[in-house]
């Protein structure tokens, strides 16, 4: 992935995969404990439609990943990450690295 135009795309596909049937048969796999109901396609698209298809997608480049890793390094242990800290409710992160 090497720009925001791809991580958008890379959302859309996310979406169009868990809302598919083979997404929502593979959820149904991994929940069949929790939620056995008729209703668990339309919960399928709240928990993971809604987000993916309505949300910000946020993409960081490698040179920001290395700048955020070294910042959180300092960050106290007594911070607490809250709501507020969140400039919106939903969306989706995509980063070159996987060290954040």
């Amino acid at each position: 992935m090497y720009n925001y135009s791809e991580a958008l795309d890379q959302q859309i596909e996310l979406a169009r995969f868990w809302l598919s049937d083979k997404g929502t048969e593979i959820l149904r796999y991994l929940y069949r404990e929790y939620d056995d109901s008729p209703t668990f396609a339309e919960t399928n698209k709240t928990i993971f439609g809604i987000p993916l298809m309505g949300g910000e997608c946020f993409y960081w480049s490698e040179p920001i990943c290395d700048l955020v890793w070294s910042a959180s390094r300092s960050i106290p242990s007594s911070w607490a990450f809250t709501v507020e800290s969140l400039p919106v409710p939903c969306g989706l992160k995509v980063k070159e690295r996987g060290n954040i």
